[in-house]
């Protein structure tokens, strides 16, 4: 929809640097800040708009996920209730996590940035700050284990979001975290195998719209992935329970409670 709109508005570049304004340095300023200014307008919308609707179709997904699990059924009706009334608590978790992301990152920036200058002059040993890239990639993948894991705590529980949702996700975790780490690493290798792969059997090969089919072939596989990942994290945060010797009880919403285990019971008794 962006694209096509973007194409739609925004004039083909040859259209506005005619004859006239060629020789007119003020019109093809104004011009070309006319089109940014589109470009900006039609971006954010869209950023807006995709981010608003991958949202609320992830915590659809972790309460449906979350049902399903516990072998009970789900209205329409009731996915809409709930979806409606749950949708504070992960939007708080998310703001969070969100911040926790932006700070690490610009810490590695302001970590990675120093090393650069020495490689300036030598090309071949500019290989080595994105090796370091690499590695901050991926020890941020293990990082995120349980902010994502926050996440699913905080739609199914009801009385933990925020901070406290993500201290919960770090200690359920603990001894679960390779297997939410592994799910990290082969989704991101799999997207990247399957746009290299896209790249390379169609390459530039004269699409008539080929920005479009590129955006659209892009946005369709990275939310085929979520989808993928929240299913696997709302199951991986059951299985993170069932670890530490607790077992789920519903009560028609999607508040639960613990209950230990016979065996926690008989470890923790003198």
């Amino acid at each position: 929809m962006f694209v096509t709109s973007l194409q739609s508005f925004m004039p083909h570049p040859s259209s506005n640097f005619t004859s006239e304004t060629s020789s007119n340095p003020a019109q093809i300023t104004r011009h070309l800040r006319q089109d940014s200014s589109v470009l900006c307008s039609l971006g954010t919308s869209f950023c807006i708009y995709f981010g608003v609707i991958s949202f609320f179709s992830a915590i659809s997904t972790i309460v449906v996920s979350s049902v399903s699990y516990c072998g009970e059924n789900l209205s329409l009706k009731e996915l809409l209730l709930r979806t409606g009334t749950t949708w504070a608590r992960p939007l708080i978790t998310t703001f969070y996590a969100s911040g926790l992301t932006i700070g690490y990152f610009v810490f590695i920036i302001a970590l990675v940035t120093p090393s650069l200058l020495p490689y300036t002059n030598h090309p071949i040993l500019f290989i080595m700050p994105i090796f370091q890239a690499i590695l901050a990639f991926i020890f941020y993948l293990y990082l995120f284990v349980p902010w994502a894991l926050a996440i699913v705590v905080s739609v199914v529980e009801e009385s933990c979001y925020g901070i406290e949702a993500l201290r919960k996700a770090t200690v359920l975790v603990e001894g679960k975290r390779s297997h939410g780490f592994l799910l990290l690493i082969c989704s991101n290798f799999v997207v990247f195998i399957i746009l290299l792969g896209y790249k390379m059997i169609l390459g530039n090969k004269g699409f008539v719209n080929q920005t479009l089919i590129n955006v659209l072939f892009s946005v369709s596989v990275s939310v085929l992935v979520k989808i993928f990942l929240v299913v696997a994290y709302t199951v991986l945060y059951f299985e993170c329970k069932n670890h530490h010797g607790e077992e789920m009880e519903s009560h028609g919403s999607l508040e639960y409670t613990e209950v230990p285990t016979h065996d926690k019971l008989a470890n923790d008794m003198p």
